[in-house]
């Protein structure tokens, strides 16, 4: 479908269960993704087009890091591109970007403790137990599912504007105060989307939650 996300088992039994786990109980939340699907030896893929946005795109994300952490295998060092700090004290669940981007799962109760235990540079890393995002804070994925709203809310389109008008434009040439300034306007998006934000994440939630409860007794 264009691109995919993949898991690596820890073995070639686990990914067979787990993909037959998945064709009788996965649910998808749209149409611009694929079921989870036998890769390989040992990987699991999920393929999925360059149109997926929104709450799917936060879900499917979710779902690959769900699957990664309940059979998936586990890895210390990571690419410096894309990972910085890249090397772990100890190994790691994990999820692959199209096949050839390993990016680290980092389990963390909330944002808080997220946010204390891991240097800034690793917060879009981190998820709960279930592989879902903690918040808007430490995911940069979330905001941009919903903004949607915005366009067709006349009176938060307004607030959103004004809002704007305080912040100023833009300091591209400063790259400190550019990336202060999507910082506030993230926190300005983040407040005026948040009943967007908390229907979606529980809808994502009670999902994967019903899928890990069928887990446990599979």
């Amino acid at each position: 479908m264009g691109y995919c996300l993949t898991v690596e088992a820890q073995s070639e039994k686990l990914r067979n269960k787990m993909v037959h786990f998945m064709y009788a109980n996965y649910k998808s939340l749209g149409s611009m993704a694929g079921p989870p699907e036998k890769r390989g030896k040992k990987h699991i893929a999920i393929e999925y087009s360059s149109c997926l946005d929104g709450e799917e795109r936060v879900y499917v994300y979710s779902i690959i890091r769900w699957m990664a952490l309940k059979v998936g295998a586990l890895r210390s060092k990571f690419s410096k591109e894309s990972v910085e700090p890249n090397v772990f004290d100890s190994p790691v669940p994990f999820m692959e970007y199209d096949s050839y981007d390993k990016w680290p799962i980092l389990v963390c109760a909330s944002e808080k403790e997220a946010m204390a235990k891991w240097p800034k540079s690793l917060w879009w890393c981190c998820t709960d137990s279930l592989g879902i995002y903690l918040g808007e804070r430490t995911s940069e994925s979330i905001v941009p599912a919903v903004t949607l709203a915005l366009f067709t809310d006349k009176k938060r389109a307004a607030l959103f504007e004004k809002e704007m008008q305080k912040l100023g434009p833009i300091q591209r040439d400063d790259p400190v105060k550019r990336e202060a300034w999507l910082a506030k306007k993230h926190v300005v998006l983040a407040k005026l989307c948040r009943p967007e934000i908390r229907a979606m994440m529980k809808k994502i939630r009670t999902e994967i939650r019903r899928l890990d409860k069928l887990w446990e007794k599979a």
